[in-house]
């Protein structure tokens, strides 16, 4: 079965998504989805069945939803990477990440009342960061099942924010850095972090009770400067231990399977040279009996 991959350059790690106001879960596992619909043309114009967008991403699976709700939910997603900011590094200037473009507008809904499907196209400013083609260093790339199966949106955020250094396997953030992408209030000690983003996160990651688990383990370090006060954190991850099966193909079946042969014949014929031995040794008065 063919994995289903997310794949989008570095620069979209520098914008967080659920600020206060920010995307929700639900909107999160949309935002993913058409991600990983978009990764082969992102320069198309998408006419896209939304029935496939709701069985690709697993919307409303668990809690039914109706055509309205999925059309209100898309609707919301993108008016609010509308409104998410991120600063350019030339000059620090804040513009808007206004990543969809609809066919439609959002207030009439994203399709007709009768009509299901979704019609958009990626703002030709983000083209590039989303062109597999183009994209052959400094991007991140997941499987999207994998971000669909972590419930709440901490855990979605961070599970992006790890697998840019999957390859390291090693994310160094600092305090400030960290509450901006992962949307923590600023009212919360780092208690509160720990309890209510962190923690949490880290043991939906690597909870392995339903089948699927993200990460073997994830470890969690804390930077203080030289006077104790907590400056970033390090998160150490490792995924899990693949076991690799031997799958063999058509070809090497049929040349095990003449091995197979092979080695009864050679048996066989052994058998067959003992019996003419033994034949040929007997008397000559005892062959005709």
């Amino acid at each position: 079965m063919n994995k289903k991959i997310v794949k989008f350059s570095n620069k979209m790690n520098e914008i967080g998504l659920i600020r206060k106001g920010g995307l929700t879960s639900v909107e999160l596992t949309l935002f993913y989805t058409l991600l990983h619909l978009i990764k082969e043309n992102p320069d198309k114009i998408f006419e896209i069945d939304g029935a496939y967008v709701r069985e690709t991403s697993g919307y409303g699976k668990k809690a039914k939803k109706t055509r309205k709700e999925f059309r209100d939910d898309l609707a919301s997603l993108f008016e609010k990477l509308k409104e998410t900011k991120y600063k350019r590094k030339d000059g620090e200037k804040e513009v808007e990440f206004e990543l969809f473009k609809w066919g439609r507008s959002p207030k009439d809904s994203y399709c007709g009342k009768d009509e299901d499907f979704v019609i958009f196209r990626v703002n030709p400013k983000f083209q590039s960061w989303f062109n597999n083609k183009e994209l052959k260093a400094n991007f991140t790339l997941f499987e999207l099942d994998d971000i669909l199966s972590l419930r709440g949106t901490y855990a979605k955020e961070m599970y992006r924010f790890l697998m840019q250094f999957k390859s390291t396997g090693v994310w160094r953030v600092g305090i400030e850095d960290f509450r901006r992408l992962m949307g923590v209030p600023e009212s919360y000690r780092f208690s509160a972090i720990y309890q209510n983003v962190t923690g949490p996160s880290i043991q939906k990651m690597t909870d392995n009770s339903k089948g699927k688990q993200i990460f073997k383990e994830v470890e969690l370090l804390k930077n203080k400067n030289y006077k104790g006060e907590i400056t970033g954190y390090v998160f150490k991850f490792k995924k899990p231990d693949v076991v690799v099966k031997k799958i063999e193909t058509n070809e090497q079946q049929e040349a095990e399977k003449q091995k197979v042969l092979s080695d009864e014949d050679v048996k066989e014929n052994k058998e067959f040279d003992e019996r003419l031995k033994t034949f040929f040794d007997k008397k000559e008065d005892d062959w005709y009996g």
